[in-house]
Protein backbone atom coordinates (compact mmCIF):
# COMPACT_ATOMS: atom_id res chain seq x y z
CA UNK A 1 0.00 0.00 0.00
CA UNK A 2 1.28 3.58 -1.04
CA UNK A 3 1.55 6.18 1.16
CA UNK A 4 0.33 8.39 -1.74
CA UNK A 5 -3.55 8.95 -2.65
CA UNK A 6 -2.53 8.30 -6.56
CA UNK A 7 -0.38 5.33 -7.73
CA UNK A 8 2.92 6.33 -8.12
CA UNK A 9 5.28 4.32 -10.70
CA UNK A 10 9.03 4.67 -11.02
CA UNK A 11 11.52 3.95 -13.46
CA UNK A 12 15.03 3.31 -12.74
CA UNK A 13 17.82 2.81 -14.62
CA UNK A 14 21.42 4.04 -15.46
CA UNK A 15 21.77 6.85 -17.74
CA UNK A 16 21.27 5.38 -21.73
CA UNK A 17 18.99 2.59 -20.63
CA UNK A 18 15.82 4.53 -22.13
CA UNK A 19 13.72 5.45 -19.54
CA UNK A 20 12.33 8.93 -20.95
CA UNK A 21 11.45 6.98 -24.57
CA UNK A 22 9.87 4.45 -22.13
CA UNK A 23 7.79 7.00 -20.24
CA UNK A 24 6.95 8.91 -23.18
CA UNK A 25 5.33 6.18 -24.85
CA UNK A 26 3.50 5.02 -21.96
CA UNK A 27 2.08 8.52 -21.09
CA UNK A 28 1.04 8.28 -24.94
CA UNK A 29 -0.70 5.05 -24.02
CA UNK A 30 -2.12 5.95 -20.84
CA UNK A 31 -3.77 9.21 -22.12
CA UNK A 32 -5.21 6.93 -25.14
CA UNK A 33 -7.23 5.05 -22.00
CA UNK A 34 -8.26 8.42 -20.36
CA UNK A 35 -5.80 8.91 -17.88
CA UNK A 36 -4.22 11.89 -16.69
CA UNK A 37 -0.85 11.71 -16.19
CA UNK A 38 1.49 13.56 -14.64
CA UNK A 39 5.27 13.22 -14.40
CA UNK A 40 8.19 14.06 -11.95
CA UNK A 41 11.96 14.03 -13.64
CA UNK A 42 14.86 13.78 -11.00
CA UNK A 43 18.12 15.71 -12.59
CA UNK A 44 20.96 15.04 -10.48
CA UNK A 45 22.86 17.75 -12.14
CA UNK A 46 21.56 21.55 -12.17
CA UNK A 47 19.12 22.25 -14.96
CA UNK A 48 17.72 26.00 -16.42
CA UNK A 49 14.18 25.82 -18.01
CA UNK A 50 13.83 29.94 -18.94
CA UNK A 51 15.26 31.07 -21.91
CA UNK A 52 17.44 34.32 -21.04
CA UNK A 53 15.69 37.18 -21.81
CA UNK A 54 12.33 36.21 -21.26
CA UNK A 55 10.32 37.38 -18.84
CA UNK A 56 10.48 34.30 -15.80
CA UNK A 57 14.18 34.77 -16.34
CA UNK A 58 14.12 38.32 -15.53
CA UNK A 59 12.04 37.51 -12.60
CA UNK A 60 13.85 34.61 -11.41
CA UNK A 61 17.25 36.58 -12.08
CA UNK A 62 16.00 39.86 -10.21
CA UNK A 63 16.20 37.19 -6.87
CA UNK A 64 12.31 35.74 -7.13
CA UNK A 65 11.86 32.95 -4.96
CA UNK A 66 9.23 31.21 -6.97
CA UNK A 67 7.87 32.47 -10.40
CA UNK A 68 4.51 31.13 -11.94
CA UNK A 69 3.64 31.50 -15.62
CA UNK A 70 0.18 30.70 -16.82
CA UNK A 71 -1.75 30.79 -20.33
CA UNK A 72 -4.66 29.57 -21.54
CA UNK A 73 -2.96 26.38 -22.03
CA UNK A 74 -0.72 25.46 -19.80
CA UNK A 75 1.02 26.41 -16.56
CA UNK A 76 4.41 26.16 -14.85
CA UNK A 77 6.38 26.84 -11.56
CA UNK A 78 9.98 27.69 -11.23
CA UNK A 79 11.41 27.45 -7.89
CA UNK A 80 15.05 28.78 -6.83
CA UNK A 81 15.31 26.01 -4.20
CA UNK A 82 14.78 22.25 -4.08
CA UNK A 83 11.36 20.70 -3.42
CA UNK A 84 11.59 16.95 -2.24
CA UNK A 85 9.56 14.26 -4.23
CA UNK A 86 6.92 13.60 -1.95
CA UNK A 87 6.37 17.21 -1.88
CA UNK A 88 5.83 17.46 -5.86
CA UNK A 89 3.67 14.57 -5.62
CA UNK A 90 1.53 15.91 -2.81
CA UNK A 91 0.67 19.13 -5.75
CA UNK A 92 0.03 16.26 -8.06
CA UNK A 93 -3.97 15.81 -7.25
CA UNK A 94 -5.31 16.10 -10.15
CA UNK A 95 -3.22 13.07 -12.05
CA UNK A 96 -4.69 9.28 -11.73
CA UNK A 97 -1.31 8.10 -12.03
CA UNK A 98 2.32 9.80 -11.38
CA UNK A 99 5.15 8.80 -13.25
CA UNK A 100 8.75 9.10 -11.46
CA UNK A 101 11.69 9.23 -13.68
CA UNK A 102 14.61 8.95 -11.15
CA UNK A 103 14.72 8.72 -7.67
CA UNK A 104 16.35 5.29 -7.65
CA UNK A 105 17.24 5.19 -3.82
CA UNK A 106 13.24 6.57 -3.54
CA UNK A 107 10.89 4.43 -1.15
CA UNK A 108 8.25 3.83 -4.06
CA UNK A 109 7.37 0.74 -6.33
CA UNK A 110 9.62 1.03 -9.21
CA UNK A 111 10.22 -1.09 -12.64
CA UNK A 112 13.58 -1.52 -13.74
CA UNK A 113 14.53 0.17 -17.30
CA UNK A 114 17.51 -1.92 -18.52
CA UNK A 115 19.95 -2.32 -22.18
CA UNK A 116 22.19 -4.80 -22.65
CA UNK A 117 24.14 -2.23 -24.62
CA UNK A 118 25.10 -0.45 -21.59
CA UNK A 119 26.77 -3.47 -20.12
CA UNK A 120 24.39 -2.58 -16.67
CA UNK A 121 22.25 -4.81 -14.61
CA UNK A 122 19.58 -3.75 -12.45
CA UNK A 123 19.43 -0.94 -10.87
CA UNK A 124 18.96 -2.27 -7.45
CA UNK A 125 18.35 -5.78 -6.36
CA UNK A 126 14.94 -7.08 -7.79
CA UNK A 127 13.25 -8.08 -4.63
CA UNK A 128 12.74 -4.18 -4.87
CA UNK A 129 11.13 -3.76 -8.15
CA UNK A 130 7.31 -4.57 -9.98
CA UNK A 131 8.92 -5.25 -13.14
CA UNK A 132 11.68 -5.37 -15.63
CA UNK A 133 11.87 -3.32 -19.31
CA UNK A 134 14.79 -4.47 -21.54
CA UNK A 135 16.08 -4.86 -24.67
CA UNK A 136 17.91 -7.63 -23.12
CA UNK A 137 14.92 -10.53 -22.15
CA UNK A 138 17.08 -13.71 -22.12
CA UNK A 139 19.45 -11.84 -19.32
CA UNK A 140 16.30 -11.91 -17.07
CA UNK A 141 13.46 -14.15 -18.00
CA UNK A 142 13.75 -16.94 -15.51
CA UNK A 143 16.52 -15.42 -13.55
CA UNK A 144 13.89 -12.94 -11.06
CA UNK A 145 10.50 -13.76 -10.07
CA UNK A 146 8.79 -10.50 -11.55
CA UNK A 147 7.60 -9.73 -14.56
CA UNK A 148 10.04 -9.20 -17.31
CA UNK A 149 8.74 -6.83 -20.67
CA UNK A 150 10.58 -6.36 -24.04
CA UNK A 151 11.45 -2.64 -23.93
CA UNK A 152 9.06 -2.33 -27.21
CA UNK A 153 6.19 -4.44 -25.84
CA UNK A 154 4.22 -0.85 -24.79
CA UNK A 155 1.19 -2.32 -24.27
CA UNK A 156 2.00 -5.35 -22.57
CA UNK A 157 4.01 -2.44 -20.23
CA UNK A 158 0.68 -0.43 -20.23
CA UNK A 159 -1.47 -3.49 -19.27
CA UNK A 160 0.33 -4.05 -16.42
CA UNK A 161 0.35 -0.53 -14.99
CA UNK A 162 -3.32 -0.09 -15.26
CA UNK A 163 -3.69 -3.83 -13.72
CA UNK A 164 -1.51 -3.39 -10.83
CA UNK A 165 -1.31 0.37 -10.20
CA UNK A 166 -4.49 1.87 -11.93
CA UNK A 167 -7.02 -0.11 -10.64
CA UNK A 168 -5.40 -2.92 -8.69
Amino acid sequence: MSIFKRPVLGFSGYSGSGKTTLIEKLIKRLKAFGYRVAVIKHDVHDFEMDKEGKDTYRFTESGADEVFISSGEKSARISSFPRTMEEMISECGYADIILIEGYKYADIRKIAVTSGKSGYGLPCPADYLEAVVTDDISRYEGRVSIPVFDRDDVDGITGFIRKSFISG
